[in-house]
C-alpha cells in the first residue's frame, strides 16, 4: 500500500496544475479556438 503522503502530494500537484490552467485561460485573451493538435496529441 502507498503512503498517505504521496498520494497527498499527487493530488495536490493535479489541483496546482489545474489551477494554474484555469488561470492560463482567465488570463488569455479570447483567439482563434486551438485546432491543431499539440506534440500529436
Amino acid at each position: 500500500s502507498l503512503p498517505k503522503g504521496r498520494v497527498d502530494q499527487k493530488q495536490k500537484q493535479k489541483q496546482k496544475q489545474k489551477q494554474k490552467q484555469k488561470q492560463k485561460q482567465k488570463q488569455k485573451p479570447k483567439q482563434k479556438p486551438k485546432q491543431q493538435p499539440k506534440r500529436g496529441g
